[in-house]
């Protein structure tokens, strides 16, 4: 069979644009430091690095839900530590009240600090985040007690998705904190209605003690939801935890996927640029002399 010098002319140059093709290849690998630059260089990695970098999305989004379900729950428990504070001073002031020997000037300044603290006391009931009643549930309401103490929120919950099929509740109810209104036994209503109906009492000089009752049951129900929401917010610290720790992992399982071992890489460069100068030093002895004046 006769080879040409046509035919052998354009074999040379279709090797060299192979050899040539790999150089170029590998170079952009060490330039960009990925190895997967389309999905036709490995579609099965390609897919996996699909799958991962939809998977990162997602623990990115549960880090932002964490966060946020974290503001929720510590704006809560400052709120009710607050709470908890002035409830303990209005004990204490009803315990002074008890003295039988106070006079009526006396019993009038308790009985006046009694109401402020319960004005206080609506006021850290309308705590809000991010514009929202942290009491309120999830009433479209921008307060959680009107100025009268009467509860305009609902008993909706707050939940935010932290995880795989996982989400936590945020927040607690006006009602679990500070009970519920009972306008006919006002001492045994809403946290309001008892620091007032205390005030009246103190003021008259009668039934105080019943007042240090509904106080104890108050802070009782102030405790038990500041527990739950410690509760919360630790196992959402785990659960955080667990989560930087899963998106480390994936982040690592990506790199292997898309990213070059640089010193491989650089062998591998090093091999293909000998290669390549191979191959032109010896289509430079086949070929005609013009043409290797041409490809020099």
């Amino acid at each position: 069979m006769r080879v040409t010098q046509q035919s052998q002319t354009s074999a040379m140059r279709a090797d060299l644009a192979t050899v040539s093709g790999r150089l170029a290849k590998i170079q952009q690998q060490v330039a960009s430091g990925r190895q997967l630059e389309r999905a036709s260089d490995n579609p099965a990695g390609a897919l996996a690095a699909l799958r991962y970098r939809r998977s990162l999305r997602s623990y990115e989004q549960y880090d932002r839900n964490i966060g946020d379900a974290k503001m929720w729950l510590g704006t809560a428990d400052s709120a009710l530590k607050g709470i908890d504070d002035r409830l303990t001073r209005a004990q204490d002031l009803t315990i002074q009240a008890e003295n039988g020997s106070l006079g009526p000037t006396a019993r009038n300044a308790i009985a006046t600090e009694l109401r402020a603290i319960a004005e206080e006391m609506i006021g850290l009931g309308n705590t809000r985040t991010l514009g929202r009643p942290i009491f309120g549930g999830t009433s479209g309401n921008a307060q959680a007690y009107d100025p009268s103490g009467s509860y305009v929120g609902d008993s909706g919950v707050v939940n935010r998705t932290v995880g795989s099929g996982s989400s936590y509740q945020v927040n607690v109810t006006g009602p679990e904190v500070f009970g519920i209104e009972n306008p006919g036994d006002p001492i045994n209503g809403n946290t309001f209605e008892m620091l007032r109906e205390i005030a009246d009492r103190v003021e008259a000089g009668v039934g105080v003690s019943d007042g240090l009752d509904a106080i104890t049951r108050s802070r009782t129900s102030v405790n038990n939801a500041q527990a739950t929401l410690g509760a919360r917010l630790s196992s959402l610290e785990k659960l955080e935890a667990r989560n930087v720790d899963v998106t480390i992992e994936m982040r690592s399982a990506l790199s292997e996927t898309e990213d070059i071992d640089l010193a491989d890489a650089i062998l591998d460069l090093k091999n293909q640029e000998a290669a390549y100068t191979v191959a032109l030093n010896v289509t430079a002895r086949i070929l005609d002399r013009s043409l290797m004046d041409f490809l020099r």
